[in-house]
């Protein structure tokens, strides 16, 4: 085989590995579209359940808050109902004396 025919087969064979490394470029970098599409999708979404969980977080702050005030007024009305039974038993105390 001549120097020239090698030559022209080294090229073949490179062409041939260039060719073949262009496609598995081709396809990385069609899987990197689609995985950053997917990303974008997963992106979003968090988004989204972040929005929810900060007014989630907001509504509890606010339940906890009317719960600790309905707590403080059914402390004030058994306050009120203790000093009620008190005074009616010291009234049925006095009522028998």
């Amino acid at each position: 085989m001549t120097i020239i025919e090698q030559l022209d087969v080294e090229i073949k064979n490179a062409t041939k590995e260039l060719n073949e490394s262009l496609k598995t470029q081709t396809l990385l970098r069609e899987k990197l579209k689609s995985n950053n599409k997917k990303l974008q999708e997963i992106l979003e979404q968090l988004k989204a359940i972040e929005a929810y969980l900060e007014d989630s977080n907001e509504l509890v702050f606010k339940l906890k808050q009317e719960n600790l005030r309905l707590k403080l007024t059914c402390d004030e009305w058994m306050k009120r109902a203790v000093n009620l039974q008190l005074e009616v038993l010291s009234a049925r105390v006095a009522s028998k004396e």
